[in-house]
């Protein structure tokens, strides 16, 4: 029972992948949080709605600003729908691994000797 190259290849290749996004994973995690607080602390328009709320209500808003946010709302909603687009994409890049290395566990099973 043994694999021709390519899928060996493929194989190490997932196994890398597995043992790094633990640490990829939660740096990620890490960075977004870093980011959200910074932008609480600086800049909190910009993640918190009930800051917006409350600015609204006492008409601290000045004009410009409630125009540049009626320009980037759309934006904004636009650039959330394609990274939902990119991570569907991902998914299918993902899944399409998965069938192959289920594939590759198969073909050894199925081999005299193999299971």
């Amino acid at each position: 029972m043994s694999l021709n190259e390519r899928d060996a290849r493929f194989v190490e290749q997932r196994r890398l992948l597995v043992r790094r996004w633990r640490v990829v994973g939660w740096a990620l995690f890490a960075a977004i949080a870093a980011v959200v607080g910074f932008l609480f602390l600086r800049s909190p328009m910009l993640v918190s709605p009930w800051e917006v709320a409350g600015r609204i209500r006492t008409d601290s808003v000045p004009p410009t600003t409630l125009q540049i946010m009626s320009v980037m709302l759309p934006l904004t909603m636009l650039g959330c729908f394609v990274l939902l687009a990119i991570v569907v994409a991902f998914q299918f890049a993902a899944a399409a691994n998965e069938r192959r290395l289920l594939a590759i566990i198969d073909s050894l099973l199925a081999r005299p000797g193999g299971g």
